[in-house]
């Protein structure tokens, strides 16, 4: 009992860190080597801090409207990502087309940028239509 009525005061205070937590677990996750651990303990851990955020809101409007949204999205794209395809194989930067990244340093880097993409500027698997390179000046601002 005491337990419970602690968790209902405090989780609504934690329920906005959830979705950094969110990312950071996704992140560390693809750090991982490929297996079966790494595709439990992190798709466990995430589908977690997913029913956390849709079972303590705010009480806050916008926070507990966009919360559960940004959670979906992470989970989302573990799913994707890891679980559905194999990124070290199948996704690599347009920058270093044919080297994978072999320090842990370098994969931390390669997993950031995946995992905070969103359409893929700069990846094999960019969305149709994007220029290859951003313009070098901008008539509007100069």
């Amino acid at each position: 009992m005491l337990f419970s009525l602690a968790q209902e005061k405090v989780m609504p205070k934690l329920t906005p860190i959830l979705v950094p937590v969110m990312l950071f677990t996704s992140i560390g996750g693809g750090l991982l080597p490929r297996s079966g651990f790494r595709t439990l303990s992190v798709t466990g851990a995430l589908l977690y801090f997913t029913t956390l955020v849709f079972k303590f809101p705010t009480g806050e409007k916008a926070q507990d409207y966009f919360l559960p949204i940004q959670a979906a999205i992470i989970l989302t794209r573990w799913v994707d990502f890891y679980i559905l395809h194999n990124p070290e194989k199948e996704f690599s930067r347009l920058k270093d087309r044919s080297v994978r990244p072999t320090t842990w340093r370098g994969k931390l880097g390669w997993v950031w940028d995946l995992n905070t993409t969103f359409r893929g500027i700069g990846w094999n698997w960019k969305v149709k239509n994007i220029p290859v390179e951003m313009p070098q000046s901008n008539p509007y601002y100069a």
